[in-house]
């Protein structure tokens, strides 16, 4: 069984286009459309990486990373941040929450993304 990736990310047309990239590249793939959503998946998917965007309706992704709980080994579920906001402060609210990485959509290849994720989950 291939390892589970779940993206929450509001813009569907990305959602759909990382959805089967991952699917692609042998993932098995969760989608979200907002925090509120992902927030219940990631309970019940349990997923071994989340890509989160961080401006999202209901709840944003800075919401997401503070409501993330441990697995049972006290581990979190590594989170790479995907998002169009390119403030240094944001990355850095991002990192101090939790999120091992942080790629601006403006700046990233789809080949990227990928070797990313393979970075964090084997």
């Amino acid at each position: 069984m291939g390892k589970k990736i779940l993206v929450i990310e509001d813009d569907l047309l990305c959602l759909q286009m990382f959805k089967s990239m991952l699917s692609n590249a042998g993932y098995l793939v969760e989608i979200a459309e907002n925090g509120k959503i992902g927030l219940d998946k990631i309970r019940k998917f349990k997923p071994d990486l989340i890509l989160l965007d961080i401006i999202m309706p209901i709840l944003d992704g800075f919401d997401v990373l503070r409501n993330l709980e441990p697995d049972e080994e006290g581990n979190l579920t590594p989170v790479i941040v995907l998002t169009s906001l390119d403030q240094p402060v944001e990355e850095e609210k991002a990192r101090i929450l939790g999120a091992k990485d942080f790629i601006k959509k403006s700046d990233v290849h789809l080949a990227d993304i990928i070797n990313m994720v393979k970075k964090y989950i084997k």
